[in-house]
């Protein structure tokens, strides 16, 4: 476990030996006043000897203004601290070959196992409305007399409701007003492609936005897996 202290006037380090394994180190950053998100990267980088590289301006611009008003990370890891500078403050992060890049948007691809078709179903219902109508009073002459008399009569009518479902149709649409909210920045329009054969979802947004996807496709993919329980079952 390393301890790292900060302040705003000097950035004081422990020696760069120290931090060379960060992915496996536990870290103590302790700082009672304001810094910047991209100054707090900067040295946290510069110890675990790390080059940060920021993808596009939007990335850029996030973390400059962003501030922190007290650090106190207490036993975390380099992922704990750069989700809580980066993931919280809806920006991407990787690390691959001691280069950490930082970004806005992110693309990923998701996999959904359901076929090709457009399921359809039919209802006919038959109505069928019956009245009847009477008619009183007799008249008598010469004997002869003659009677009330009544009629009835129906008539029918035939109804079909159709109703069609396209998953991928239904799917697209939702995706579409969760990933997009009014809530977004103007600059984070997400974007969705989904390709129906190979049955894979392809979405670029931001941090909150792809987390927010993310969730919905879980429960579709639940809600799938209990469908085809149930067919299998029916079968």
């Amino acid at each position: 476990m390393h301890y790292l202290r900060l302040s705003l006037i000097t950035l004081l380090f422990l020696p760069l030996s120290l931090f060379a394994r960060c992915d496996e180190d536990r870290l103590n950053i302790s700082l009672p006043t304001s810094i910047g998100i991209s100054d707090l990267l900067a040295a946290v980088a510069d110890e675990c000897s790390l080059t940060i590289i920021y993808e596009d301006q939007d990335a850029q611009k996030t973390s400059d203004t962003k501030s922190l008003a007290v650090v106190n990370f207490i036993d975390l890891t380099l992922d704990e601290i750069l989700v809580t500078l980066l993931n919280r403050n809806n920006l991407h992060y990787t690390i691959d070959n001691e280069l950490l890049s930082i970004s806005s948007l992110k693309t990923i691809n998701i996999k959904v196992d359901y076929l090709d078709t457009m399921r359809k179903g039919n209802s006919n219902t038959d109505v069928i409305i019956s009245g009847s109508s009477s008619s009183g009073g007799g008249a008598s002459s010469g004997g002869a007399s003659s009677g009330g008399g009544s009629a009835s009569g129906q008539t029918g009518a035939y109804i079909t409701t159709e109703e069609a479902f396209d998953f991928w149709t239904d799917l697209s649409q939702n995706l579409e007003l969760i990933l997009n909210r009014p809530e977004d920045k103007k600059n984070d329009t997400g974007t969705i492609v989904i390709n129906k054969k190979s049955g894979i979802v392809t979405i670029t947004g931001t941090h909150n936005q792809l987390k927010r996807v993310q969730e919905y496709i879980d429960q579709v993919l639940s809600a799938l897996r209990k469908q085809v329980v149930i067919d299998v079952q029916v079968l």
